[in-house]
């Protein structure tokens, strides 16, 4: 192709032409393609045509956070409500207040939901709130992160491997079918003020409030909540990790259709 001796833009806008002008003398029209967006340019289109949800897991991710699971249904209804709180409810209290929530848990029978946010006080009372009531689970995870005098790294890390577990709890949850009418799994974790977790039919009154271990470690009471909870995989429980004396649960649990043999 002979040298270009002039360019000339003709049009505008997405309409442009170029006219290029070669040695040789002739002349070539041609329609130049629309350059590749840039990463600020991708984020304003991003940003326009986002769902809540979309936004919640970008704040997360530009944060340096994993972000947890959020059930298909709640996740379509979650809503920004300010910088730092999604919640498909409304909140009539901080999230930063941990005992409200688990104890409306408790006494009322609230619908399902969930509540993500990022709230505290002060220089270093800083946390994550991550709280699902979906179906047969009520779990409250409430993880330092952002205080000054924090280490942000560890606390990410922590962050990070408790939703791991936590998404693997929903998961093993929502193939449970249902308990008795009106009981839940409980599952509340915190390096803020303790962990715990509690079968069906458990509270924490009198017996039962001996889980309640302000010393275990938030993935300490995850771990051992999903592994009674995929002891039922199956419909055969683990005898061991089942209180014999209460006898005040039942589990039941969506089977896998057998493979045919002729498959």
């Amino acid at each position: 192709m002979s040298p270009v001796v002039s360019k000339e833009n003709i049009g505008g806008g997405t309409n442009v032409v170029q006219k290029l002008v070669l040695e040789n003398g002739q002349v070539a029209l041609f329609k130049p393609a629309m350059r590749e967006p840039t990463r600020r340019m991708r984020e304003n289109i991003t940003s326009a045509k986002a769902t809540d949800i979309e936004k919640a897991r970008q704040l997360f991710r530009d944060a340096g956070l994993a972000f947890p699971t959020i059930p298909a249904e709640l996740a379509a209804q979650l809503k920004e409500r300010r910088r730092w709180l999604f919640s498909t409810r409304s909140m009539d209290a901080s999230p930063y207040n941990l005992g409200h929530y688990v104890e409306e848990a408790e006494r009322t029978q609230i619908g399902d939901y969930s509540v993500l946010s990022h709230s505290g006080h002060g220089v270093n009372s800083y946390a994550i709130q991550y709280y699902l009531v979906h179906g047969s689970l009520r779990m409250f995870l409430f993880l330092a992160w952002g205080g000054v005098y924090g280490d942000a790294k560890a606390d990410a890390a922590q962050i990070r491997d408790c939703f791991s577990i936590a998404d693997q709890i929903v998961t093993a949850a929502q193939e449970v079918l249902r308990f008795k009418a009106g009981e839940r799994l409980t599952v509340v974790v915190s390096d803020f003020y303790g962990s715990y977790w509690l079968r069906p039919g458990e509270n924490r009154q009198g017996k039962d409030a001996i889980r309640e271990n302000r010393s275990k470690k938030p993935s300490e009471a995850l771990t051992e909540a999903l592994g009674w909870l995929t002891s039922y995989r199956g419909g055969n429980p683990n005898r061991e990790s089942v209180d014999d004396t209460t006898g005040q649960y039942s589990l039941f649990v969506r089977r896998r259709p057998a493979k045919s043999k002729e498959s």
